[in-house]
C-alpha cells in the first residue's frame, strides 16, 4: 500500500534545500563506501589454476559490481574480517593434481569482541543507508520548519557516522594494497 504525499501550498521552508544538499552529501559518501567495499570484496581473495587467474579475477570483479551493500557487508564479515583464533592448529591442505594452483586471501584479524562490535557497527551502517535511501521522507516532514530542523540534525549525525566508516574502510584497503605489493615482491624474488 502506498501513500500519496500531498505538498502543502504554503511554500517550502528555507531549510529544505539545505536538507536536500546534506542528504545528497550522505548518499554520495555512501556510494564511495560501497565502491571501496566492492573493491575489497572483489580483490580480497583469489584462487584457481595459475593460467586462469586473470579471468577468475575479472569474473569476481564483475560479480561484486552487481551485489547490494548488505550482501557485500555479509561477504566482508564472512571472509575478510576474522576473529583471532583460539589455537594455532589451522593448516591448509591442497591437492591440485598436476596443475599449478595459486591461492591468496587477505584477512583482517581482530579479537572476538572487536570483531562482533565491528559486525554490529557495519550492520547499523547498512540500516542507516536503507533509511536514507528508502525511508527518509517517511521519517521527516520536509514541508515544515521543525521537520527540516530534525532532518538537518539527523543528516549531520549520519554523515559523521558514514564518514567514519569510509575512513576505516580506506585504512583496510590501504593495508590490503600494501600486503598485495609485498606479496608481488615476494613472488618476483629470485629466491621464490
Amino acid at each position: 500500500m502506498s501513500e500519496i504525499t500531498t505538498i502543502p501550498s504554503d511554500g517550502v521552508p528555507d531549510l529544505q534545500p539545505i536538507v536536500q544538499r546534506k542528504l545528497g552529501r550522505c548518499l554520495l559518501r555512501l556510494q564511495q563506501y560501497e565502491r571501496q567495499l566492492k573493491a575489497i570484496v572483489a580483490h580480497g581473495e583469489l584462487s584457481g589454476p595459475a593460467d586462469r587467474l586473470p579471468i577468475i579475477r575479472e569474473q569476481k570483479i564483475a560479480r561484486a559490481q552487481k551485489k547490494t551493500m548488505g550482501t557485500l557487508v555479509g561477504m566482508l564479515t564472512e571472509s575478510f574480517l576474522t576473529q583471532s583464533p583460539q589455537n594455532e592448529e589451522s593448516q591448509t591442505q591442497a591437492d591440485a593434481g598436476d596443475q599449478i594452483w595459486l591461492s591468496y586471501r587477505h584477512q583482517l584479524e581482530m579479537p572476538a569482541e572487536h570483531y562482533e562490535a565491528t559486525k554490529v557497527a557495519i550492520k547499523e551502517l547498512v540500516d542507516l543507508r536503507n533509511k536514507l535511501v528508502h525511508h527518509f521522507i517517511e521519517h521527516f516532514d520536509l514541508w515544515s520548519e521543525s521537520g527540516c530542523q530534525a532532518a538537518d540534525g539527523f543528516l549531520e549525525e549520519s554523515y559523521e557516522t558514514i564518514n567514519k566508516h569510509c575512513l576505516t574502510l580506506q585504512c583496510w584497503a590501504k593495508a590490503m594494497d600494501e600486503a598485495r605489493a609485498k606479496m608481488a615482491l615476494l613472488v618476483q624474488s629470485p629466491n621464490a
